[in-house]
């Protein structure tokens, strides 16, 4: 009994951490675009104050 409960609990556990980590991922790989984005953003603004 204990261990068939452990077992359900383990893939139960398994796969909200598997579920967790894809929404964390995600979170991070948008953040990093959208900082990369704005620093690319940032560096062409000040290439163009620059120029002038």
């Amino acid at each position: 009994m204990f261990v068939v409960i452990g077992i359900d609990a383990l893939v139960f556990y398994k796969s909200l951490f598997m579920s967790v980590c894809s929404i964390f991922l995600k979170i991070i790989r948008t953040r990093f675009f959208l900082e990369f984005q704005t620093v690319l953003v940032f560096k062409f603004l000040l290439d163009s104050l620059s120029f002038q």
